[in-house]
Protein backbone atom coordinates (compact mmCIF):
# COMPACT_ATOMS: atom_id res chain seq x y z
CA UNK A 1 0.00 0.00 0.00
CA UNK A 2 2.97 2.32 0.38
CA UNK A 3 4.11 2.06 -3.24
CA UNK A 4 1.65 4.65 -4.54
CA UNK A 5 2.72 7.15 -1.88
CA UNK A 6 6.40 6.47 -2.65
CA UNK A 7 5.82 6.99 -6.38
CA UNK A 8 4.05 10.30 -5.77
CA UNK A 9 6.79 11.42 -3.36
CA UNK A 10 9.46 10.53 -5.92
CA UNK A 11 7.70 12.57 -8.61
CA UNK A 12 7.28 15.46 -6.19
CA UNK A 13 10.95 15.31 -5.16
CA UNK A 14 12.11 15.41 -8.78
CA UNK A 15 9.94 18.48 -9.43
CA UNK A 16 11.18 20.09 -6.22
CA UNK A 17 14.82 19.61 -7.22
CA UNK A 18 14.12 21.22 -10.61
CA UNK A 19 12.31 24.13 -8.92
CA UNK A 20 15.19 24.58 -6.44
CA UNK A 21 17.71 24.67 -9.29
CA UNK A 22 15.68 27.41 -10.99
CA UNK A 23 15.40 29.36 -7.72
CA UNK A 24 11.62 28.99 -7.54
CA UNK A 25 9.60 28.69 -4.34
CA UNK A 26 9.27 25.14 -3.01
CA UNK A 27 5.89 23.44 -2.98
CA UNK A 28 4.37 21.44 -0.10
CA UNK A 29 3.80 17.71 -0.63
CA UNK A 30 0.16 16.71 -0.26
CA UNK A 31 -1.00 13.20 -0.98
CA UNK A 32 -4.68 12.58 -1.56
CA UNK A 33 -5.56 8.91 -1.69
CA UNK A 34 -8.25 8.58 -4.36
CA UNK A 35 -9.06 4.94 -3.68
CA UNK A 36 -7.99 1.77 -1.94
CA UNK A 37 -8.64 -1.54 -3.67
CA UNK A 38 -7.65 -4.90 -2.23
CA UNK A 39 -8.34 -8.48 -3.22
CA UNK A 40 -8.81 -10.58 -0.09
CA UNK A 41 -9.57 -13.92 -1.69
CA UNK A 42 -11.01 -15.53 -4.76
CA UNK A 43 -13.73 -13.20 -6.08
CA UNK A 44 -13.50 -11.11 -2.90
CA UNK A 45 -12.59 -7.45 -3.22
CA UNK A 46 -12.95 -4.52 -0.86
CA UNK A 47 -12.74 -0.90 -1.96
CA UNK A 48 -12.68 2.47 -0.27
CA UNK A 49 -13.30 5.22 -2.80
CA UNK A 50 -13.42 8.81 -1.58
CA UNK A 51 -14.46 7.63 1.89
CA UNK A 52 -17.19 5.27 0.65
CA UNK A 53 -16.65 1.58 1.40
CA UNK A 54 -17.76 -0.97 -1.18
CA UNK A 55 -17.42 -4.75 -1.21
CA UNK A 56 -18.66 -7.73 -3.13
CA UNK A 57 -19.47 -7.69 -6.83
CA UNK A 58 -19.47 -3.88 -7.09
CA UNK A 59 -15.95 -3.64 -5.66
CA UNK A 60 -14.79 -6.50 -7.88
CA UNK A 61 -16.18 -4.73 -10.96
CA UNK A 62 -14.42 -1.47 -10.00
CA UNK A 63 -11.18 -3.40 -9.43
CA UNK A 64 -11.55 -5.07 -12.84
CA UNK A 65 -11.84 -1.65 -14.52
CA UNK A 66 -9.13 0.15 -12.53
CA UNK A 67 -6.42 -2.50 -12.08
CA UNK A 68 -5.35 -2.72 -15.76
CA UNK A 69 -4.50 1.00 -15.69
CA UNK A 70 -1.63 0.22 -13.30
CA UNK A 71 -0.14 -2.41 -15.61
CA UNK A 72 2.96 -1.23 -17.42
CA UNK A 73 2.92 -1.29 -21.20
CA UNK A 74 0.21 -0.38 -23.67
CA UNK A 75 -0.03 -3.92 -25.08
CA UNK A 76 -0.20 -5.55 -21.63
CA UNK A 77 -3.11 -3.32 -20.56
CA UNK A 78 -5.25 -5.09 -23.15
CA UNK A 79 -3.80 -8.60 -23.04
CA UNK A 80 -3.91 -9.10 -19.25
CA UNK A 81 -7.67 -8.37 -18.82
CA UNK A 82 -8.42 -10.74 -21.70
CA UNK A 83 -6.37 -13.43 -19.99
CA UNK A 84 -8.18 -12.75 -16.69
CA UNK A 85 -11.53 -13.12 -18.41
CA UNK A 86 -10.49 -16.36 -20.09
Amino acid sequence: MMAQVAIRMGEFTAKKILRDNRGEIALVFRYRDPALLATIGKNEVVAKIHGMEVKGFTAWFVWLLVRPLAIVGFHNRFVVPINWAW
